[in-house]
């Protein structure tokens, strides 16, 4: 296209800064790589082919496509539109996911939030899934992977399950005796389940519990518990509903459980569009806030 623009090899030579020689040897592979001649030369003047000027109006249109391209890209950067497909865990979806929304829709309003709220670990390519909150440790991949926050866990039992067993209102004492009551697992917690208390002489000692049942959600787990069909290892902001009404208490307050890890992640490296980046943004400063 420099040589038909600058009217001549010489001329285009000297805009693209290069030898003589390369543009005509250029210009020579092109021709025998599509088995025509593009332009008539000779010392004096050059003049495009029939072939010759059809190839370069379709160059035209290709760089005038990609300067479009370029232009839509540009654009979205700064002022984010369409899809964003996020998949989260029930335990973050009210107090932090849909807040989260909420701020991307008000600075962002042509971004179409679609929710995955699923408890299982999607796969991000597969599902063409933006971000993913994810809990707990993670496999390694070639995801980006950043620590948002972090989700305190305990142990809860309502009080009608108290009432039923006899025990005081205030939780069960004894931790030995916890372990033979109806411990309600999720599908991640894998079989036995185990957790560890702190006893009265400063030392760690486990408790191995007896499962009554395995759900695949931390939603069924809290109803679950809710009900007094048992107990059940829950994350502290989705009990609070029932903490409030005076359901349900923490069955074991000894009891030292780690808070879970939250993390967020993505498939684009660090190539992450700006709505991406916004809502991981925003879901981080809504934990922040609980």
């Amino acid at each position: 296209m420099a040589v038909v623009e600058a009217g001549s090899i010489t001329a285009a030579a000297e805009k693209l800064a290069l030898a003589k020689s390369s543009v005509s040897q250029s210009l020579k592979d092109l021709e025998n790589s599509l088995g025509a001649r593009l332009l008539n030369r000779t010392t004096r003047q050059q003049s495009l082919t029939r072939t010759g000027s059809k190839y370069y109006q379709a160059c035209l249109k290709i760089l005038s496509m990609a300067k479009e391209a370029e232009e839509e890209i540009s654009n979205a950067l700064e002022a984010p539109a369409g899809d964003l497909i996020i998949t989260a865990p029930f335990s973050t979806v009210c107090r932090a996911v849909v807040p989260a929304l909420k701020n991307i829709r008000e600075h962002y309003p042509e971004v179409m939030p679609r929710l995955l709220i699923d408890d299982s670990r999607l796969d991000l390519i597969s599902n063409k899934i933006d971000v993913a909150i994810r809990l707990g440790e993670l496999p390694d991949s070639n995801y980006r992977t950043q620590t948002v926050g972090y989700l305190p866990t305990s142990l809860w039992v309502s009080l009608d399950y108290l009432d039923y067993y006899g025990f005081s209102r205030d939780g069960l004492g004894d931790p030995a005796q916890v372990a033979e009551y109806r411990y309600i697992a999720q599908n991640w917690q894998g079989n036995p389940i185990q957790h560890s208390y702190r006893k009265q002489d400063g030392n760690l000692a486990s408790l191995v519990f007896d499962t009554c049942v395995y759900c695949n959600t931390a939603a069924v787990a809290r109803s679950l518990v809710k009900d007094g069909f048992g107990m059940a290892m829950l994350p502290d902001l989705v009990m609070t509903e029932f903490v409030d009404s005076k359901e349900v208490v923490r069955a074991l307050p000894q009891l030292e459980q780690a808070p879970v890890r939250i993390s967020a992640i993505h498939p684009y490296g660090d190539k992450a569009p700006l709505a991406v980046r916004r809502f991981i943004e925003a879901f981080r400063s809504e934990l922040k806030e609980e």
